[in-house]
């Protein structure tokens, strides 16, 4: 799997508050949770992992994932670049009309600033195989997209 092979680092995108404490990590402080993931282009594609991210996770529900509920875990794509916002778009809509039914709310916006989320949260799963795991989180078989 593309993604294991990938070194993540979880934390906090910032839209509102410009210190991330954890208690700022409320239905209205703006940041969300999210995953940052440093990757060569040469060995994945940054569509590649949009189309992966697609097929991981619900993006039809809006401020959800699985029982945790709030705009802290919306479905969001956080860009760098006018290249990576075109692609984005792209790869939204096209899994929106083939894989979701077009009922996809993942909002597009550029990336704010970055805060890594406390060690304890880093590799969770890894550290704690019995840990929590959102039930909406697996990998969808779907085919693949169509131009």
């Amino acid at each position: 799997m593309v993604f294991a092979q990938l070194p993540p680092a979880l934390g906090r995108v910032a839209r509102l508050f410009t210190q991330p404490q954890r208690l700022a990590i409320a239905p209205d402080s703006g940041h969300a949770e999210a995953a940052q993931i440093v990757f060569d282009p040469d060995q994945v594609s940054y569509r590649q992992l949009l189309e992966f991210f697609y097929r991981m996770h619900d993006p039809t529900t809006l401020d959800r994932q699985g029982p945790d509920a709030g705009p802290q875990y919306r479905s969001a794509i956080y860009f760098h670049d006018a290249e990576q916002e075109r692609v984005a778009r792209d790869v939204t809509r096209r899994a929106g009309e083939q894989w979701w039914g077009g009922k996809v709310v993942t909002e597009i916006v550029p990336a704010g600033k970055w805060w890594s989320a406390e060690e304890y949260h880093q590799l969770y799963l890894d550290r704690n195989p019995g840990g929590y795991e959102c039930p909406s989180h697996h990998l969808r078989n779907f085919p693949p997209l169509k131009d």
